[in-house]
């Protein structure tokens, strides 16, 4: 015989034993759903634990991502930067081409103004008539005799004798000197 059947017989014979079995029962079913609950609640709770671990799994292949992404930028911009910088060096060695081909243009151009510049002309401070049958020129600074003599085709020799300059090397501005003709 059994546990059960034993009960039963033991019911029969004996009702307070019956009430008794009757609550063991309740007491089992009980603990039984209790266990049932608890086992409900331990796989929601693993199913739970899986969800964040699948969370943080993919939170890290993201952040990878991201970072892998970030990687590829700045080797992108590293690469872009090395381009600018070559590129200046070559805008800047063509500027100093530019600019040398300019002086090279311009400096004929300057040195015939120059040339005109300091012809002497019928009119103004430089070449005026003057009464000593010569031509009345005003020492502009950083002249010398030897720049005026050329610049009116006359020998230095005359106008140091026409002026009667004693230190010919050492003319004042606004120095007047008659060039003769």
């Amino acid at each position: 015989m059994t546990f059960k059947s034993y009960g039963v017989l033991l019911c029969c014979l004996f009702p307070a034993c019956s009430s008794m079995m009757h609550g063991y029962r309740a007491d089992q079913a009980r603990t039984q759903m209790e266990r049932g609950q608890q086992q409900a609640d331990f796989e929601r709770m693993q199913q739970q634990v899986q969800e964040v671990e699948s969370g943080q799994q993919l939170a890290l292949q993201s952040s990878e991502a991201v970072r892998q992404e970030l990687m590829r930028e700045i080797s992108r911009l590293r690469d872009e930067l090395t381009t600018l910088k070559q590129e200046l060096v070559a805008l800047r060695a063509s500027q100093a081409g530019l600019q040398q081909s300019v002086v090279d243009e311009l400096s004929p151009r300057i040195a015939v103004l120059l040339q005109q510049a300091m012809r002497p002309s019928a009119g103004g401070r430089t070449g005026r008539s003057s009464g000593a049958g010569g031509r009345e020129h005003v020492v502009e600074p950083g002249q010398t005799l030897s720049r005026i003599a050329v610049m009116f085709k006359v020998p230095s020799s005359r106008i140091i004798e026409i002026n009667q300059l004693t230190d010919p090397d050492h003319l004042r501005v606004g120095q007047r000197l008659i060039i003769p003709e």
